[in-house]
């Protein structure tokens, strides 16, 4: 018995550093891909088995918040549903249904499908990243996505021994820091869909450096991550200066693009275009910042670059670009 279909491609993507509000469960935003609206679906809310129910270590969403009645606030999102409506028509063995259709078969419409999945596939992936990104960029949640980088820790604490015999007689485990990753509103995630409508519309590369950077810097990579935060100011600084110039030919943005940047930091000060906030950057610390990335990629001079100096940079970095980002 033969069953006609139009055919949509599916894939499951994992997503890291993801949390929602409760209403946004089950939602569904479409990234235009070559004129097919993918779908890119949230797990739904799972069934309520409160604070104290069973941990799933498998499941693809996961309750983390409770208001004081019970009810779930606010929901981890393990993984997401990518879906192409591919929108051709087939004829398939109601057999081949949850078995796979290989063994009905042959050798060229096996080809065919696999080419017609393999479209699929690479559709899902470029929305998914699509996706993502403008995601981050909305929310200003840098963590949204970004791999995981595993450490050389093993999770075993550290042991004193008797040297001669081995024997432990005490043992030590450092405080773990969970980091907290806020949860999604249902404004931006409207805000991301609409964005997402236009294929035209991209995240501004200062907010992709500066994200990577907050991540790199976060996953104990300090001299790369102090790379992008500079390579994010430096781009911003630039569209800064040539908003400023009010010109945007291809001659005058060369220029500008010529310009070292220790000319724009010392002449912050008198471009008008910033005055109601240049008082809220610490353009001491992105000189600084610049001045260590220079360090790092002229010279490979990484050993005086600390967690905390990081973190300085870190909040400058963003202060800059979220307010300038706005004037733009």
């Amino acid at each position: 018995m033969l069953t006609e279909v139009t055919v949509q491609s599916w894939n499951r993507y994992r997503v890291t550093g993801l949390s929602v509000t409760a209403c946004i469960a089950g939602r569904v935003l479409i990234v235009p891909c070559e004129s097919k609206a993918v779908e890119i679906r949230l797990p739904s809310a799972p069934a309520n088995t409160g604070p104290d129910g069973a941990y799933d270590r498998d499941a693809n969403i996961l309750c983390h918040t409770w208001n004081n009645d019970g009810s779930q606030l606010a929901f981890s999102i393990m993984a997401v549903d990518v879906v192409v409506p591919l929108g051709d028509k087939l004829t398939v063995p109601e057999a081949a249904f949850g078995r796979g259709i290989h063994e009905y078969c042959n050798e060229e419409e096996g080809a065919a499908l696999n080419r017609l999945a393999s479209y699929g596939q690479q559709l899902a992936s470029y929305a998914f990243d699509r996706w993502v990104r403008v995601l981050r960029w909305q929310t200003r949640i840098f963590e949204i996505g970004q791999p995981q980088i595993d450490n050389a820790e093993s999770g075993w604490g550290t042991y004193l021994q008797d040297a001669s015999s081995g024997r432990r007689f005490h043992s030590f485990r450092a405080p773990i820091v969970l980091n907290s990753v806020r949860d999604v509103s249902e404004d931006e995630w409207e805000m991301t869909g609409r964005c997402l409508k236009d294929p035209a519309v991209e995240p501004p590369v200062w907010f992709e450096f500066l994200f990577d950077g907050q991540h790199r810097i976060a996953n104990g990579d300090l001299h790369g991550g102090t790379t992008c935060l500079a390579i994010a100011c430096e781009s911003i600084l630039r569209a800064v200066l040539t908003q400023y110039l009010r010109h945007k030919d291809d001659a005058i943005v060369n220029l500008v693009n010529q310009i070292n940047i220790g000319r724009v930091i010392d002449k912050w000060q008198d471009l008008s275009v910033v005055k109601d906030w240049q008082n809220d950057v610490d353009m001491k610390a992105i000189k600084r910042l610049f001045e260590v990335r220079n360090r790092i990629a002229h010279r490979g001079i990484v050993q005086d670059l600390q967690p905390a100096t990081c973190e300085e940079f870190m909040r400058a970095a963003r202060n800059l670009i979220f307010l300038a980002d706005a004037q733009l």
